[in-house]
C-alpha cells in the first residue's frame, strides 16, 4: 500500500487482514446505503416531473402509448378466444371420448347378432335338411279347408278395401283371380 505521500507503507498480511475486515464491517455499508439513497432520490426527481415527464406530451410517444393499448386490447381477445377454444376443445374430447365408448358397445352388440345369425343359419339349415329328407306328403282335407277359408278372407277384405276407397259397396264385383 501506498501513502498519499507517494512513500510505500510496509504491512504485515495479518494488518492488510485487519484493514479488509474493517473496511467490510464499518465503510462497506455507508457507501452502499448512500449509493441506494441516490438512486431513490434520482427516480423520485424524474417521477415527479423530470425531463422524461415532459416528454409525455410527445406526439411520437402518445401514438406508441394508443398503438401500446391496441395490442393490450388484441392480446386481451386473443386470450378470449384462446379460452374458448381450449374449452371447446375439451368438449370435443369428451364427445369423441363417449362416441368411442357407443362405437366399442355397438362393436359388442354386433358380434354377439354375428354370432346369434351363425346359429339361426345353422337351424334353418338343419330344419330344410330334415324337410329335404322326408318324402312328399299327399295334401289332406284340413289343407284343402284352410285354402278355402283363407279365399272367403280374401274375398272379404277386397269388399271392405273398395267400400273404404270409394266404391259402391252395392256393385258386388268378384275379385281378380288369383294365378295358379
Amino acid at each position: 500500500m501506498e501513502t498519499p505521500g507517494g512513500e510505500a507503507l510496509e504491512l504485515t498480511p495479518q494488518e492488510q487482514q485487519l484493514l479488509r475486515r474493517f473496511f467490510r464491517r464499518h465503510t462497506l455499508p455507508y457507501v452502499v446505503g448512500l449509493g441506494a439513497a441516490g438512486l431513490l432520490c434520482a427516480a423520485l426527481a424524474l417521477a415527479r416531473g423530470g425531463p422524461a415527464h415532459e416528454a409525455g406530451n410527445d406526439p411520437g410517444l402518445l401514438r406508441l402509448r394508443t398503438e401500446l393499448d391496441a395490442v393490450r386490447m388484441d392480446l386481451e381477445t386473443a386470450r378470449g378466444r384462446l379460452q374458448r377454444m381450449e374449452r371447446a376443445a375439451e368438449e370435443t374430447a369428451r364427445s369423441a371420448e363417449a362416441l368411442h365408448r357407443r362405437f366399442d358397445s355397438a362393436l359388442q352388440r354386433v358380434d354377439v347378432l354375428e354370432s346369434g345369425a351363425d346359429e339361426t343359419q345353422k337351424r334353418v339349415m338343419d330344419s330344410v335338411a330334415r324337410l329335404a329328407a322326408k318324402p312328399a306328403a299327399a295334401p289332406s282335407a284340413d289343407l284343402d279347408a284352410m285354402l278355402e277359408r283363407l279365399d272367403s278372407v280374401e274375398t272379404r277384405l277386397f269388399y271392405l278395401e273398395r267400400g273404404v276407397a270409394g266404391g259402391d259397396p252395392g256393385g258386388r264385383s268378384p275379385p281378380p283371380a288369383a294365378p295358379d
